[in-house]
């Protein structure tokens, strides 16, 4: 196993993300954290920097749907965790950035692609309106409202505890769940897009775009020469083929759940 080389997977919506990446950082010490990121998503309109109230006005807007018959504490609830859980999307590069600054001989490189090629008014568009068509989904499907219902009588506590099981079963089942591949079927994006805008469909595009495995490959490989510690940390849906891309170089696999076993 090189002990030179980690790659990292992470769930973008850990509640405990930041403590965990922290952990791994501070444990492994690298000179060189590569991040699944680029540069013109640093002052992106992102969920997490609008104001609380126009948070609000777009989750309510969310679900206004026929069928979700929430009560307004239902609908506070719902709010409330989801804003907390906004709130704490984006770790991966604040944490990053904090561990350069506490260590100031290492750097941090972005190795992603742009997914704003189009405009990051269009892709924020898109990506909403695809959370939208996720939760109307939801709102067709009485056993799951029923349940999303019960559990937000139980409270904001709650709701997020049943958000932090199902990160962590997604975690330990990182290679039965492993990748992005069915998103990039070709018979399975011609049945989504039928359902969706041209709009939310490039959006879907952009996100499952299988050139970001290979320019992030290309772009560790330069960064790695097996004298600085290289941490890379990318989304759980790109570790497995990133692992396979790399396999030669032999490095380390591991998700966030792992932190205490460094």
């Amino acid at each position: 196993m090189n002990e030179n080389l980690f790659l990292v997977g992470t769930q973008h919506h850990d509640l405990d993300g930041k403590e965990r990446l922290d952990a791994i950082l501070t444990k492994l010490s690298p000179s060189i954290i590569a991040l699944e990121f680029h540069k013109d998503r640093e002052n992106s309109k992102t969920l997490r920097k609008l104001s609380k109230e126009e948070q609000k006005e777009l989750i309510f807007g969310m679900i206004n749907h026929p069928n979700f018959d929430f009560s307004l504490k239902q609908k506070e609830t719902l709010f409330e965790a989801v804003y907390q859980s906004n709130m704490r999307m984006g770790y991966e590069l604040t944490t990053s950035q904090d561990y350069i600054k506490r260590n100031p001989n290492s750097r941090l490189e972005y190795i992603d692609i742009s997914l704003l090629k189009n405009g990051e008014e269009e892709f924020v568009k898109g990506y909403i309106e695809l959370a939208t068509k996720d939760l109307k989904d939801i709102a067709k499907n009485p056993m799951i409202l029923n349940g999303t219902k019960n559990l937000l009588d139980k409270g904001v506590d709650a709701y997020l505890n049943f958000q932090r099981i199902n990160i962590q079963r997604t975690y330990e089942n990182r290679k039965r769940l492993a990748g992005t591949e069915i998103m990039r079927d070709p018979k399975m994006l011609k049945i989504i897009k039928k359902d969706i805008s041209p709009q939310a469909f490039q959006v879907l595009k952009q996100i499952y775009n299988p050139k970001r495995d290979e320019v992030m490959e290309r772009n560790i490989r330069q960064l790695y020469t097996n004298k600085d510690k290289v941490v890379a940390i990318v989304g759980q849906g790109h570790l497995e083929a990133l692992s396979l891309r790399l396999e030669d170089l032999n490095p380390r696999v591991m998700t966030l759940l792992e932190y205490d076993s460094i």
